[in-house]
């Protein structure tokens, strides 16, 4: 068997013990990206995607951060140099990043904008929160607001 067929039961078996929420935060869940075999919808039936938060605020920031998943319960925190990564299903995904009195109300996966792309990381700065595709290219999603 090839190194790519290996991957996809690797992941696969991750699917099917993690839960569709968006974490278990005492674990701080780490996956691996999708392979380069995965980014191609046509080249697998595999509808999976692969998450990161990564918290690149200032160290001085005054307030914790975390962030909790449409549907969850709890909070899950932030540390600088400690990116959350989980894999999920490729359905719609929202998300609420909090610092103190400050939110960020933001939409982490979309399939009709995001489709394509299994691999999608999300760096919450100062400033706001930005996306990327591939850690090289990033775009401002949206800024701070006051709760």
């Amino acid at each position: 068997m090839s190194t790519s067929i290996y991957m996809s039961l690797l992941v696969l078996l991750i699917l099917c013990f993690s839960s569709t929420s968006f974490a278990d935060c005492p674990s701080r869940s780490i996956a691996l990206p999708l392979g380069e075999n995965q980014k191609n919808p046509n080249s697998s039936n595999i509808n999976i995607l692969f998450l990161e938060f990564s918290n690149d605020l200032p160290p001085n920031w005054p307030d914790r951060l975390s962030f909790i998943g449409t549907g969850e319960t709890s909070e899950c925190g932030l540390e600088h140099g400690k990116p959350f990564g989980h894999v999920y299903n490729t359905s719609f995904r929202k998300c609420l990043f909090i610092s103190g009195k400050k939110i960020i109300d933001a939409v982490v996966y979309d399939p009709r904008v995001d489709s394509g792309h299994p691999n999608v990381y999300w760096s919450i700065r100062a400033d706001g929160a930005y996306k990327s595709w591939n850690k090289v290219k990033w775009t401002k999603y949206a800024s701070w607001t006051y709760e």
